[in-house]
């Protein structure tokens, strides 16, 4: 049952209509109904189509996770956006070879960015 709770709150996240998610999926309004209410499933291409439209990852949809959207995958394309190339923040290895005083020194210079940015903007 959880893929069909899922697909739904997906859906209505969006503010769309069954009939605007299955134009986009390229399904009839009554399967994605149908597919809301249990009575049947998406196969797997129509797992993978949903996930893409929908913005979240199969595995959210399946019920394996309960975290909808891959952060990662969202900040490296916000890294993209502002022309950083790729590096190693994301590589779990360089993580485990970080002290925890080390990695409480990255959090708290983060910390100090985005209150920095936050005192800029009630300054404007």
């Amino acid at each position: 049952m959880v893929i069909s709770e899922r697909i739904k709150f997906l859906r209505m996240h969006n503010e769309w209509t069954q009939k605007t998610l299955a134009e986009y999926v390229g399904e009839s309004s009554q399967v994605i109904s149908n597919w809301e209410r249990g009575y049947t499933f998406p196969d797997l291409q129509n797992v993978i189509d949903l996930a893409n439209v929908l913005d979240c990852t199969t595995d959210f949809l399946l019920g394996r996770s309960d975290q909808p959207f891959d952060i990662l995958k969202k900040i490296d394309n916000v890294w993209k956006e502002k022309g950083i190339e790729e590096t190693d923040f994301f590589y779990v290895h360089v993580w485990e070879e970080l002290s925890k005083e080390e990695i409480d020194q990255i959090l708290n210079f983060f910390d100090f960015i985005r209150q920095s940015k936050k005192t800029e903007q009630t300054e404007d």
